[in-house]
């Protein structure tokens, strides 16, 4: 997958992004893991029980993106483990934050 093609999974919507998410919960370590086909792949270590996973993520990326929690709308995904959601970011700093927690 080229890069270009990678972040595909972040396109512009109105005054912020609207991201594509493959979720993994359980994990040791909350983190982006990379790419899983058109998605961003992001750990959390909370089960997928009673939307404990939700708010993990939720959570995790109102600290690592500076978004505040209230302000990141559902698309959809609400129960699945691909989901898309919305932010109140830019696409560019977007990229650039995930780059930095990707190491690259």
């Amino acid at each position: 997958m080229d890069l270009n093609d990678q972040w595909a999974c972040v396109r512009p919507s109105a005054e912020g992004v609207v991201v594509s998410i493959r979720l993994q919960p359980n994990a040791r370590r909350s983190g982006v893991k990379g790419f899983w086909q058109q998605s961003i792949r992001i750990a959390v270590g909370a089960p997928p029980i009673e939307g404990r996973v939700n708010t993990a993520l939720l959570s995790w990326l109102s600290t690592q993106l500076d978004v505040p929690k209230n302000e990141i709308r559902w698309v959809r995904g609400q129960h699945s483990r691909d989901k898309r959601l919305w932010l109140p970011i830019s696409q560019r700093v977007f990229i650039e934050r995930i780059r930095s927690l990707l190491g690259s």
